[in-house]
């Protein structure tokens, strides 16, 4: 090989390296300038988005949806939440539009995709926020009516009313988001079919007595009040306690316990 044809091809590789430098160059500085220019619309968005829904941060805290994104983890207030979104979507869609100018067809269609799939994800967080804001108000007026009806298990009550309704917000949530939920909703069908079925067994052949004094314990409370002399069934003393199914009769030197349905049933003396 001659020195002529060394230099040649010395020459044809320089000349690749530059146009390879130029090309790549050329990227870079649209690529930073896509950057630079999503940033500033997602950072401008994202400040007339907090600066506009300030003002509805106390009825957030009001109404619980401050708590509800507290149970995610987030304990910024609403605003900036919705800031934050605008921010990625003013970003999303501003990249769009400058890659599709700059002549970069991949990454605008790229961006374009997740532009179209965000309104899904836009839905299924407001699904399960308001669930988990529902599902908070609908505990505590479940514990509360339980407490009011005399019921020890009021805070197992609420948290199973709780964890319901956010299972089933968050089955509409995922379904939102185009990822099948058949199989899950099939299995929870049986799962409730089977706990009916056996609470109604249950009721019907070996806690019908249960049943009978948890009623009777409703109307008792309504009845007699905790700290009356009651004398039934030749057990003379003071009204201690009603439980969901016994009434706690305290004599001087013993504890009676009689069924709420026995103590509405049988004769009661009780002191005025």
């Amino acid at each position: 090989m001659t020195d002529l044809d060394l230099s040649g091809d010395l020459s044809e590789t320089l000349r690749s390296l530059l146009s390879w430098l130029y090309v790549s160059g050329e990227l870079l500085v649209r690529g930073l300038v896509l950057l630079a220019v999503a940033f500033a619309a997602g950072w401008a968005a994202g400040r007339i988005t907090r600066f506009l829904l300030r003002r509805f941060d106390a009825w957030a805290d009001q109404v619980g949806v401050q708590g509800a994104l507290g149970r995610f983890g987030i304990s910024r207030p609403l605003s900036q939440v919705l800031g934050r979104g605008a921010f990625v979507l003013a970003g999303l869609l501003t990249g769009q539009l400058v890659a599709d100018a700059l002549g970069l067809p991949a990454l605008a269609a790229g961006l374009g995709g997740v532009l179209a799939y965000a309104p899904r994800v836009l839905l299924a967080s407001a699904i399960l926020l308001g669930g988990v804001t529902v599902a908070g108000h609908i505990r505590r007026g479940a514990r509360q009516a339980a407490l009011d009806a005399g019921i020890e298990y009021a805070q197992t009550l609420g948290t199973l009313a709780f964890a319901a309704i956010v299972f089933a917000a968050a089955l509409f949530a995922v379904n939102q988001l185009r990822i099948t939920t058949d199989a899950v909703w099939l299995l929870l069908g049986w799962i409730l079919a089977g706990l009916a079925l056996a609470l109604g067994l249950s009721f019907g052949l070996g806690a019908r007595d249960s049943a009978r004094d948890i009623l009777a314990g409703l109307y008792a409370r309504r009845i007699f009040r905790i700290g009356q002399e009651v004398e039934i069934g030749g057990h003379r003393g003071v009204l201690i306690s009603i439980t969901p199914t016994n009434a706690l009769i305290e004599q001087e030197d013993a504890i009676v316990s009689v069924s709420n349905s026995r103590l509405l049933r049988e004769i009661v003396r009780q002191s005025k």
